[in-house]
């Protein structure tokens, strides 16, 4: 998500651009309702052993004053 983290590491860049050749950011692994989309498949792929109605699977992340905060609620669905 972008959230402070990646911001800031933008920013820093930006600051420090003229010591490199070159620079590339890409963005953050979870932008598009498609990337949600594939982590989740992704996610329930590498977890089906455990889909036995017994064993509970619990994903956390931290929350953030950040804009990236609207995502949440997609993760919660998952």
């Amino acid at each position: 998500m972008n959230g402070l983290e990646y911001t800031d590491l933008v920013n820093e860049i930006a600051e420090n651009a003229d010591s490199f050749e070159k620079v590339v950011v890409g963005e953050p692994l979870l932008t598009s309702d498609d990337d949600f989309k594939a982590v989740i498949q992704a996610i329930t792929d590498a977890t089906k052993e455990y889909d036995d109605g017994e064993t509970a699977i619990c994903f956390m992340g931290h929350g953030t004053e950040a804009d990236s905060i609207r995502y949440m609620p997609r993760c919660r669905i998952c």
